[in-house]
């Protein structure tokens, strides 16, 4: 076994041989998988949609108006959905 911080390599190399990258892929991998759960559990309600055509023919512009809840979700518990689901959500956005 190696020791972080001994020797004249950086410490990247040195986390890389002591299998630093292999424990920061298995948090990371955990951390996006509960992520991707949460945010495929909020309810999305589109509130408004605007298309806006583009400079080509093929080409348009969409933008959202979204709420994160649904009817069946009591008005006091609504602030609480966007609480636990709002990074969720975005973090799903952004991985598509």
């Amino acid at each position: 076994m190696r020791v972080v911080g001994a020797g004249r390599e950086p410490l990247i190399s040195q986390l890389r041989s002591a299998g630093g990258d292999e424990v920061c892929m298995n948090h990371d991998h955990a951390a996006a998988e509960a992520l991707l759960r949460t945010g495929v559990l909020v309810p999305v309600r589109v509130v408004e949609e605007v298309v806006t055509p583009g400079p080509d023919e093929g080409e348009f512009g969409l933008r959202l108006n979204i709420s994160l809840d649904d009817d069946e979700i009591p008005e006091d518990d609504r602030a609480e959905v966007v609480e636990w689901g709002a990074f969720g959500f975005l973090f799903v956005i952004g991985a598509l």
